[in-house]
């Protein structure tokens, strides 16, 4: 199952530094993956929007010709993997 938690960057720096927490961080990490967002299941990637489009924009803006043909040819561009990778992965179908 994949879940998105939000959590304090405090909780989140002692648990990666220290490897362990407090019995308060412990129970805000506990209530945050309780109220926790599940993702479908077999969701596809997980992008930032922001990024896509700012990568879209400055794609479009290097491309000429047609204006059908350079849109889809941003799209491409902003599409790969390089331009935008996933915040999370796919979900794999035989997971």
């Amino acid at each position: 199952m994949d879940i998105v938690i939000k959590i304090s960057e405090e909780a989140y720096n002692t648990l990666k530094t220290k490897g362990s927490i407090d019995y308060l961080s412990a129970k805000h990490i506990l209530n945050a993956v309780i109220n926790g967002t599940p993702l479908p299941k077999g969701h596809s990637d997980l992008v930032d929007r922001d990024e896509i489009l700012v990568s879209f924009v400055a794609a479009r803006a290097e491309l000429s010709g047609e204006f059908d043909e350079g849109l889809h040819e941003a799209w491409e561009i902003v599409n790969s993997e390089d331009a935008t990778p996933a915040i999370i992965k796919a979900e794999r179908s035989d997971s």
